[in-house]
């Protein structure tokens, strides 16, 4: 029954009825006056996409059709997606790194950021802290080709541990003394597919060449 100078019917049972999206399930803890009294009933309702609502909803929101989806439906029917977000955050970078004024002052602030004691102390620590060279270079691979451990090994075995170019024999890709023999990432500097595996050298030869197979083939009729 209806009361005068509440929000809400109190005496309605919404078990079981259906507000666009939502399923009534169950009464939820109601709404109390200053004084104690019961303002407003709440409830509990299941949405059509299997969610179960966290909090009560208002019966009047329910039935003046405030209400017709769970929040996680809501938010994601207003939400903008995750790729225009990330060309959005793209675009303000960018436009920020132009700026002239906002690059000094950015140039300032990390000059004394780096000198300030606390940071050179961790910097160090970071630096020397046990297997940091290790997962820095799979980080660096990742984030630069996007191949993981599992990626790059799984082409060092199909490629034999060899170059794919010379058939040169790879070194252990972590250690620095073996640069010039360790597996270097061949990639498309237009798509950035990776290609394979190429020693130091063949590398650098074919970015020399551009990557342009007529090139390469002319290089190969000069030759002969």
């Amino acid at each position: 029954m209806f009361e005068w100078g509440v929000w809400d019917m109190k005496g309605i049972d919404e078990t079981g009825n259906r507000y666009g999206s939502l399923v009534v399930l169950r009464k939820g803890s109601p709404k109390l006056s200053h004084n104690g009294a019961i303002r407003e009933s709440r409830w509990i309702c299941m949405c059509d996409c299997g969610r179960e609502n966290s909090s009560p909803i208002p019966g009047y929101q329910l039935r003046s059709g405030l209400r017709t989806r769970c929040n996680y439906c809501f938010n994601d029917s207003v939400r903008v997606p995750e790729e225009i977000q990330r060309q959005n955050k793209r675009k303000w970078e960018e436009a920020k790194r132009k700026d002239p004024e906002y690059r000094a002052k950015r140039k300032e602030y990390d000059k004394g950021y780096r000198q300030r004691p606390e940071v050179i102390e961790r910097t160090k620590l970071r630096y020397s802290s046990e297997g940091y060279k290790e997962k820095a270079k799979w980080w660096s691979l990742e984030n630069k080709y996007g191949l993981t451990k599992e990626g790059f090994e799984t082409m060092i075995s199909e490629q034999e541990n060899k170059c794919g170019i010379c058939g040169g024999e790879f070194s252990d890709y972590i250690s620095r003394d073996t640069k010039s023999t360790r597996p270097h990432v061949d990639h498309c500097h237009t798509s950035g597919e990776v290609r394979g595996l190429l020693c130091v050298n063949c590398n650098a030869g074919l970015g020399q060449f551009k990557d342009s197979v007529k090139i390469l083939l002319s290089a190969v009729e000069y030759l002969q």
